[in-house]
């Protein structure tokens, strides 16, 4: 019997970013509806795959948050809006993910960030290595990125892999081409070669707590003080069998463009199986 998991998580979310008032940047004319047409599209793959292979299991993912605050003074809100989807087979997963964060206070826009990205990972190796792939698209106003695509590929290994923890770390190798903004109206164009180190914790303790945490850093291998940090973290309380608390943490930072964001954000996880 095929089983399909689906995730949808509804959350509040506190947000904190140095330099959040920027002067005006031109940004992309890339539409973010594009990105979620896109992996509309990929969704509907999963029926017809299913009927090659009674071990694909589905994980669909969406995430709906908010902020608003308003005073005598001054208002602002942001919107964080997310897609994510995942297909695993014994020897194979494949995840598509879509973000779009928007954000604007009284007098400017503080966040226009958007984030498409598809990975797909090959477990047919030697015990516990995996090989990977990926390709990324980002264009963040807060971090004054016009455009920035990537793709590489890599190894990973797991260091502890059971039902209950898992932790992996992975290098691979990037290639990168970006648009961006070094200060408020001074353009670059850029290509570099990054090296992509990736640590990624999964522990859950039944029946009702699970914590996950990726982190990755990447240099580039041409461009000396040129690299990207970013990390994320989350955990979930199990409240029902369908019902959770979630709590996540994420942090950017580009040195290229001198600019960082760091968003907190809280809410509930709805869980469903058939």
């Amino acid at each position: 019997m095929r089983r399909y998991r689906y995730h949808i998580v509804v959350a509040f979310e506190k947000r904190h970013s140095r330099n959040a008032v920027l002067k005006p940047v031109a940004i992309s004319s890339f539409n973010p509806i594009a990105i979620f047409v896109f992996w509309g599209i990929i969704l509907c793959c999963p029926s017809g795959l299913a009927q090659l292979n009674d071990s694909i299991h589905h994980q669909l993912r969406l995430t709906t948050t908010g902020n608003y605050n308003r005073t005598n003074d001054t208002r602002q809100f942001l919107f964080n809006n997310s897609i994510l989807f995942r297909l695993e087979r014994k020897e194979t997963s494949l995840n598509a993910n879509g973000k779009w964060v928007y954000g604007r206070n009284t007098t400017a826009v503080t966040n226009n960030d958007f984030t498409s990205g598809l990975e797909f990972n090959l477990n047919k190796t030697f015990p516990n290595f995996y090989y990977w792939g990926f390709a990324n698209f980002t264009s963040s106003y807060s971090l004054r990125v016009r455009q920035q695509w990537q793709s590489g590929v890599g190894i990973a290994y797991r260091i502890w892999n059971n039902k209950n923890i898992m932790l992996s770390i992975s290098d691979g190798i990037l290639y990168e081409y970006s648009h961006i903004n070094k200060e408020a109206t001074a353009p670059a164009i850029y290509e570099t070669y990054r090296n992509s180190l990736r640590i990624n914790c999964r522990v859950k303790l039944p029946p009702i707590l699970s914590f996950n945490v990726m982190g990755y850093y990447q240099p580039s291998l041409s461009i000396k003080d040129d690299f990207i940090i970013s990390c994320t973290s989350g955990i979930d309380i199990k409240l029902l069998k369908w019902l959770s608390c979630n709590a996540s943490f994420s942090y950017n930072k580009i040195t290229r463009t001198r600019r960082e964001n760091m968003i907190i954000s809280y809410g509930l996880v709805v869980e469903q199986f058939f």
